[in-house]
């Protein structure tokens, strides 16, 4: 399963919910892909928190 997230990341979009979710689901769905497409003030931050989540390998920044 693959969920797909397009935008400019930063406020007033809660992207940083869609990555702290992941590891739910993850528990649930080991198999899920979460796909930020998406490239602005907060990516580096979004990236950090999915690294100290450990579902870095889970949710994928890709820009646009």
């Amino acid at each position: 399963m693959s969920l797909v997230d397009r935008r400019l990341l930063g406020h007033p979009r809660d992207q940083a919910r869609l990555v702290a979710a992941a590891a739910s689901v993850r528990d649930r769905s080991p198999d899920v892909r979460i796909v930020v497409a998406g490239d602005g003030p907060e990516r580096s931050a979004l990236e950090a928190q999915a690294a100290s989540l450990g579902v870095a390998d889970t949710v994928r920044f890709v820009g646009f």
